[in-house]
Formats: structure tokens, C-alpha cells, sequence
């Protein structure tokens, strides 16, 4: 049964690095929602929360109505199903396990409990994705391709280490990008590329095949800092739109984008974490749940890891998902 939640919303961090403080940035900016704690081997520079080395411990003391797993890929599985089993909501950032089997592992759990169980994908929640997906839905942009190019900083820490990641550049950042493909688009009809770098990838060349899209995908991961934001830009026959980031900064051939979102302090990835827990904890009061849950998200996590599979190669790949 899903533990009834009070008029607020008490969240528990587990994981304190960069993502982590993103959340807890968001959950102080939110109404209707507390930080009831963190679960963290590290020192924290807030004083005023409580800090517990395990998420049992937490649980126990705290009594959260949440959790937000935030923590390195190899840890989400037990993180999450440990949350679950206690009858708390979970929502995991991406890409939630090292593969989809751990992944699945979650879901079956949180469906056995009855317990909510949701996907941070912060880009598709923020404003100017979700106006170019009324255009597409809308028929007022009819595109025919789409171009994803970012030179990013060079990973490092767990993430280069495929025990702990799963995978590199293209698990830990290029699904933000995929994930929107798939948000505009739907489902991939064909895929081919490449994948390189080691010991983790830090290059990937994807073309993806939508209907009547083409979108090729150009991301690197080998500089000490990014030349800048990713960006993207789609194409019809009579216009464009290009996004920098998050934010629309160029445009023709469609009405004019709303206003840009504003950063909140706090916010290193920009506004979506914040549009993330605040949609989440209005979703938990009235019982609506997460919005995107774990079962939406288990596709793409099952595409990336058919990418995987036929990088693992060495050599440009070409394949269909069945």
C-alpha cells in the first residue's frame, strides 16, 4: 500500500554530490515539500539537516514520504528497492541502475508494493522541450530533421569506471538527449553509429531514424571543460528551431517560444530539477504519482542497452529495435 502522505511533503536525498545538491536546491524551493534529510558518507555544508549514513538509518529517524536516489549508477538498485520495501515513493535519477535489468528490478518491486516509482530526466520538463513538443503534436512545426551536437567536459570519478557506471558518455549524458528524441518522436525505426573511448565511451555518433525524421546525435566527452551548451537544432521544410541548453535561442517559420525560464539559485543543470519535484511532490499530495514513471522510461533503457551491445564491437553498428 502507498503511505498516505501528509499536506507536506517530507523528502529524503540519498547521494550529496552535484545532482544531490541540485535536489535538495529544489526541494527547499518548492512548495509543499521539506528536506527530512540525507543520506551521505560525506561531510555537508548544512548544518541544519540531518545526515545519516544509511538509508535504513534515515528511514527510522526521519520517517520521509519520499526518496530521491541521487547517488553513483551502482547504487541506485539497492537504494531504491530498500526505499520501496519500506513502502516509500522513490524517484531515481537516470539512468536508474547501470542497465535495465537492475532497472526492472526496481519496477517489479515498487508494482509488487504498490509503491510509486518515477525517472529524473530534467530536460524534458523544462519549458521550451515541452512548447517544441506542442508544435510537433500540434502539426504547427513539421520536421524533418534534427541535429544534437555538444563537445562536453571529459568524465571522470565513478563515471569512468564501467563496474560503477554502465557505461559513459552516452549512459550518463547522451540519454538526456535520446530521451528527448524519444519525447518528440516516439520509438527509433533504425539506429547506426558508433561508440568510442576507454575505458568508459567519451565519443558517440548516433543516426537515428523516426518516422519521416532523421536526427543525428554528435557527442564528445574529451576536453577538460564544454565549449559550451549542447545544441540542438530541428528543421522543416519552411523553418527552424535551435535550443542552446534548455532555452530556445533561435527560431523561424513558428510563432515566438514562451518566456525562458529563469535559473534558481542552486540549480547547476538549470530549472528542470526544480520542475521535476515540484510536478512530483503536487503528483504525491494528490496521488497522481511521478511524471515520468519507472514503466515509461524502461524502453529507452532497454534501447541504450541494445547500443551497448553492438558498440561492444569496436565498429559502426547499424540495427533495427524490435
Amino acid at each position: 500500500m502507498i503511505r498516505p502522505v501528509r499536506p507536506v511533503v517530507r523528502w529524503l536525498v540519498a547521494g550529496y554530490g552535484r545532482v544531490g545538491r541540485c535536489h535538495v536546491a529544489a526541494i527547499r524551493q518548492t512548495p509543499g515539500a521539506r528536506l527530512a534529510g540525507i543520506v551521505t558518507l560525506d561531510d555537508t555544508d548544512l548544518p541544519d539537516v540531518p545526515c545519516f549514513d544509511a538509508l535504513a538509518d534515515a528511514v527510522d529517524a526521519a520517517r520521509p514520504d519520499a526518496v530521491i536516489v541521487a547517488a553513483p549508477h551502482d547504487s541506485h538498485r539497492e537504494l531504491a528497492i530498500e526505499a520501496i520495501e519500506a513502502g516509500i515513493p522513490v524517484l531515481c535519477e537516470k539512468p536508474v541502475g547501470r542497465d535495465a535489468a537492475e532497472a526492472a528490478e526496481i519496477r517489479a518491486a515498487a508494482e509488487r508494493r504498490g509503491v510509486p516509482a518515477g525517472v529524473v530526466l530534467n530536460q524534458r520538463v523544462c519549458r521550451h522541450p515541452r512548447w517544441v513538443r506542442t508544435l510537433l503534436e500540434d502539426g504547427a512545426f513539421r520536421c524533418r530533421s534534427v541535429s544534437i551536437r555538444g563537445a562536453l567536459p571529459a568524465l571522470g570519478g565513478w563515471n569512468v569506471d564501467p563496474g560503477r557506471s554502465g557505461g559513459g558518455l552516452l549512459r550518463t549524458v547522451g540519454i538526456h538527449y535520446l530521451d528527448l528524441l524519444r519525447f518528440w518522436f516516439g520509438e527509433a525505426e533504425r539506429i547506426a553509429g558508433t561508440l568510442a573511448g576507454e575505458p568508459v565511451d567519451d565519443l558517440a555518433q548516433l543516426v537515428l531514424r523516426y518516422p519521416g525524421v532523421q536526427a543525428n546525435v554528435d557527442l564528445t566527452a574529451m576536453s577538460p571543460r564544454a565549449s559550451g551548451p549542447v545544441s540542438i537544432r530541428l528543421q522543416s521544410g519552411d523553418g527552424h528551431i535551435r535550443l542552446s541548453g534548455h532555452c530556445v535561442d533561435d527560431f523561424a517559420g513558428v510563432p515566438p517560444p514562451p518566456e525562458r525560464e529563469p535559473v534558481p539559485e542552486g540549480l547547476t543543470y538549470g530549472p528542470g530539477h526544480l520542475s521535476i519535484v515540484r510536478e512530483s511532490t503536487q503528483g504525491l499530495l494528490d496521488g497522481r504519482g511521478f511524471p515520468l514513471p519507472l514503466a515509461e522510461h524502461m524502453p529507452l533503457l532497454r534501447l541504450l542497452d541494445s547500443i551497448y551491445t553492438e558498440a561492444a564491437a569496436n565498429r559502426p553498428f547499424v540495427f533495427e529495435p524490435s
